[in-house]
């Protein structure tokens, strides 16, 4: 053993971050080799991955929990084995318990797959992802699992108690403007419900700031990158190409592409604090995977050659 000690505190994510990187190269690589050699090394390097695996986080294994059970799944839904199933199983839980942002967006994710599964009258993988998603909420009944909930969701009693301050200052503003407006007529489009959709939203829509990944980072000291974003530039300059060209792709790549993207950004939504980088981890699977779709559309070897110098 290596002790109670930083390098011991730090291998685990550390050899985290590597496998990550192995298995973006295998499930990248299904669709083209070379594709899959260029996501690897765009992840080898993307300072967002490199930072969140020197840290001791939940969050980098349950990335690689859910690449793994992404890979499994492929596996199953090509060719159903009891050993894949098994350890689309086993990853399924790893990943519920590892940290409560991959719980959410596995959830969601396996029920878009649920759906393609029915779609395509592929009844084995409709019953296992049906299973495994009554799996992952049964894990929401779990005291600590709520007791976490209570403490950073939307539905927290702190944020419910400033949104109720919010709706009490409109609907008085709303008096004042309009003496005779009845109260609920007022109370149709300032409750709380609609206030918790529309805190939603707006966080939602952060997480997509150019700013937030490319200059200004997070908030918060302890995730933040020194005078930078969580991309290089030159990262956001080929997404950007990526996602032009994405329609050239089947869209058994392209939907499940952004159906990642989105899922990846609801767990942080879902929180008081936001943008967050660390729930926002699970996204860079999909943008490493456009980024090197971006590099594919380069023909002049000598411009890739110094977009990977920079």
């Amino acid at each position: 053993t290596f002790g109670l000690n930083e390098f011991a505190t730090r291998l685990t994510s550390a050899v985290a971050g590597i496998l990550s990187i192995a298995l973006i190269f295998w499930l990248v690589s299904r669709l083209n080799l070379r594709l899959g050699l260029i996501a690897a090394s765009i992840i080898a390097v993307n300072p967002w991955h490199i930072f969140m695996s020197r840290k001791a986080l939940e969050a980098n294994m349950g990335l690689l929990f859910v690449l793994l059970t992404v890979s499994t799944w492929i596996k199953l839904y090509k060719k159903p084995q009891i050993k894949w199933i098994g350890l689309f199983f086993l990853f399924c839980l790893l990943s519920y318990f590892t940290y409560p942002a991959t719980k959410v967006f596995l959830i969601i994710f396996l029920t878009f797959t649920c759906f393609t599964s029915l779609i395509q009258k592929k009844w084995l993988g409709s019953v296992l992802a049906i299973i495994a998603i009554g799996i992952g909420l049964a894990t929401f009944i779990s005291p600590q699992s709520r007791a976490r909930g209570r403490e950073i969701t939307l539905n927290s009693p702190t944020h419910l108690e400033q949104i109720r301050k919010d709706l009490d200052l409109e609907i008085h503003s709303a008096g004042l403007v309009n003496p005779h407006l009845p109260v609920v007529l007022v109370r149709s489009y300032s409750n709380k419900y609609l206030f918790l959709a529309r805190d939603f939203i707006f966080k939602f829509v952060d997480h997509f700031n150019p700013a937030f990944f490319l200059s200004k980072g997070d908030d918060r000291p302890r995730f933040t990158l020194a005078k930078s974003g969580y991309l290089t530039f030159v990262e956001g300059l080929l997404i950007i190409i990526g996602v032009i060209h994405l329609s050239r792709l089947p869209r058994q790549v392209t939907v499940p592409t952004l159906v990642w993207i989105i899922t990846a950004a609801i767990p942080s939504s879902l929180t008081t604090e936001n943008p967050h980088p660390v729930r926002f981890l699970l996204v860079i699977p999909a943008l490493v995977f456009l980024a090197a779709y971006g590099v594919s559309f380069i023909k002049n070897r000598w411009l890739i050659s110094a977009l990977a110098v920079v």
